[in-house]
């Protein structure tokens, strides 16, 4: 799916991720420490949540976005 789609998902409570990224995913998260309503990447595996802060221009034209399951 394309990125525009990918943030429809997540604006819906979904977790998404490239095919590319073997175990980290995107989400919108409503609240986490100091940030509210901003896209977060996270590692599986990892306890720690990082602010989306820059999106490059390879992953908002990909078509390889997904949901993550579970």
């Amino acid at each position: 799916m394309r990125f525009d789609d990918a943030l429809a998902e997540m604006r819906l409570g979904k977790n998404v991720k490239r095919k590319c990224w073997s175990n980290t995913y995107m989400f919108i998260g409503k609240e986490v420490d100091s940030f509210k309503e901003t896209l977060y990447l996270h590692r599986t595996g990892s306890r720690k949540i990082y602010p989306v802060r820059n999106i490059a221009t390879s992953c908002v034209l990909g078509d390889d976005w997904e949901v993550v399951e579970g």
